[in-house]
């Protein structure tokens, strides 16, 4: 998915580079001759590992054939956003800080200048949201898996108007887990989601 992020090219001028190159499997053309590298195609993404910044310097080289100019590259690395530059270890570590860890984005924002890192809290806000939208089969699958078990929804008596439900798999579960989703409404909601559970609810 394309996300419209204005570049910073100062974004990356700073961090420390680490080289990945992608090359085809196979180096001769159909027709049986051998390919011959006549170039490259550069991007580069920028990576977060616990404590500090990289870049990512993703090389593609170009394969021609001397003889019928078939040209070969290999593909581009699937990107959860199309041409843009965090990666997924970024764009996890951007989501757990504000969710797991409910830092907000324009205090991201600060962190990431005290790194040396120009990345605006409006931009931070559009990775999250792909994100997200990239996230819902994964949250919808894990939703399914939990509404097969046991399980019940449980409002957090802080959460009168606004209520988030929480549910959770059954004690005896062979895994622990929970699902989440935050709903205006109660009674009418209930009714559509939990129609879904087996008859063993609580």
């Amino acid at each position: 998915m394309r996300c419209s992020v204005r570049r910073s090219r100062t974004v990356l001028i700073c961090s420390p580079r680490t080289l990945i190159h992608h090359e085809p499997d196979n180096t001769h053309c159909p027709c049986g001759c051998a390919l011959k590298r006549i170039g490259e195609d550069v991007s580069e993404k920028l990576d977060y590992v616990p404590g500090a910044f990289s870049v990512e310097r993703h090389v593609r080289g170009k394969w021609v054939c001397d003889d019928c100019e078939t040209l070969i590259q290999a593909p581009v690395p699937a990107q959860i956003i199309d041409k843009g530059i965090p990666t997924a270890g970024l764009l996890a570590h951007v989501m757990i800080a504000k969710f797991a860890d409910h830092l907000p984005l324009y205090r991201q924002e600060s962190i990431f200048g005290r790194a040396g890192l120009a990345i605006p809290r409006s931009t931070l806000a559009q990775w999250v949201g792909v994100t997200g939208v990239q996230l819902q089969p994964l949250v919808d699958a894990l939703r399914d898996v939990v509404l097969g078990q046991q399980c019940g929804p449980t409002p957090p008596a802080s959460s009168r108007r606004w209520p988030r439900w929480f549910m959770t798999s059954a004690p005896v579960a062979p895994e622990s887990m929970l699902a989440t989703s935050f709903r205006t409404g109660r009674v009418s909601w209930c009714a559509t989601i939990l129609a879904a559970t087996k008859p063993a609810l609580n």
